[in-house]
């Protein structure tokens, strides 16, 4: 089945009561669709008042959604961090204006006997990387869902800066899928999964910022082993 990714979203007071004018109006409607009915609607008619203020709290950094098997995951970044991290890598981090999370906490919202239900599936502490994005989508529709994690790492050849990592969720654990230094030459600023070429696979999109301020946008697919760069746009 195909994973469908929904867009970036990004705790604010804003989004949040936007979503709930937007559930008064369909909230009726859904609760008498079947779960199958329900692919490839926006997470908005999924998740009601109450389970929106369960898992979108201020605690949130950012969160990202995914149905995989007629159930919507739900991928959360919290703010809340332990003490592994390099202290000089998060210095540097926030004077480069990053806000760090910590925990990834993974939820799962299904229809079980007419209502829906929430089960947390997975949480696990990622301070030791400084993640401060976390976005997630289908690059290889292997089944697997693909994370990516803005990280700030130094390396063993390189100091602190903002990683790319990709990592995969397979319904209960997180494995590594690609955890390379750096992609391209130029760094990047953030990454979304899109996908570009409507070939039914996500291609990671990292935003750039040249030297001379120009912005451009990289997509890279995903070759068995490693990302590759499909196409560069230029604005």
């Amino acid at each position: 089945m195909r994973l469908i990714t929904l867009e970036k979203k990004e705790w604010s007071w804003y989004g949040v009561m936007s979503k709930w004018i937007g559930l008064f109006l369909v909230v009726t409607l859904i609760c008498f669709q079947p779960p199958s009915e329900l692919e490839g609607i926006d997470d908005t008619h999924w998740i009601d008042f109450g389970q929106l203020n369960k898992l979108v709290t201020s605690d949130v950094l950012a969160y990202d959604t995914i149905l995989m098997d007629d159930e919507l995951y739900i991928f959360r970044l919290l703010k809340s961090r332990s003490h592994l991290a390099n202290q000089e890598e998060v210095e540097l981090a926030e004077g480069q204006g990053l806000d760090l999370g910590g925990w990834i906490v993974i939820d799962k919202l299904y229809l079980k006997e007419g209502s829906y239900q929430i089960e947390e599936v997975y949480r696990s502490d990622y301070s030791l990387i400084n993640p401060w994005a976390l976005q997630v989508g289908d690059m290889e529709n292997d089944g697997l869902i693909d994370i990516f994690i803005g990280a700030y790492r130094g390396t063993q050849y390189y100091g602190p800066d903002k990683r790319p990592f990709l990592l995969t969720f397979n319904g209960k654990d997180i494995a590594k899928r690609w955890t390379g230094s750096a992609i391209g030459y130029d760094g990047f600023d953030y990454g979304v999964f899109k996908d570009y070429d409507g070939d039914g696979y996500d291609e990671l999109c990292l935003q750039v910022t040249l030297k001379d301020g120009q912005v451009i946008n990289r997509y890279y697919r995903w070759n068995s082993f490693s990302p590759e760069l499909l196409i560069e746009n230029h604005y």
